[in-house]
């Protein structure tokens, strides 16, 4: 029996620190997935890396997997969420005062049920609440 998770996710900010970059300079912007999500199904969602000067930032940080903390009713699991059409070794700039947009996958474990919150670790976060 194939279960389905409504996923409701808010958007959050997030500082982080790239190299070279302050955390005041690059903000993350998590975006939940829209709709319907199957258990044991592929999961993507979307991170918008926001530059918060007027210069120009160069990183190759967000084009790297991230950490994830997932967790649905007393299940908890960290996950690592790889990008999608992203080479891991490429350097991305952001221009002054804009943004990119990074979508990123993970495998939801077939046996979360119900409502499920997703967070980013490594940086202080607030969950995105279901």
């Amino acid at each position: 029996m194939v279960r389905y998770l409504s996923i409701f996710f808010c958007s959050f900010l997030i500082s982080v620190t790239a190299s070279g970059v302050g955390a005041k300079d690059l903000e993350r912007v998590l975006v939940a997935p829209q709709g319907e999500v199957k258990a044991g199904q592929s999961l993507s969602f979307t991170v918008y890396y926001n530059n918060l000067t007027e210069y120009p930032i160069q990183t190759s940080s967000i084009s790297k997997p991230i950490s994830c903390r997932v967790s649905a009713g007393d299940k908890q699991i960290e996950i690592v969420a790889e990008p999608e059409n992203q080479p891991s070794d490429s350097s991305l700039t952001i221009p002054g005062n804009g943004f990119k947009k990074v979508q990123y996958q993970f495998s939801l474990p077939p046996d979360f049920n119900g409502n499920v919150t997703i967070s980013l670790t490594g940086t202080t976060a607030n969950a995105a609440a279901s």
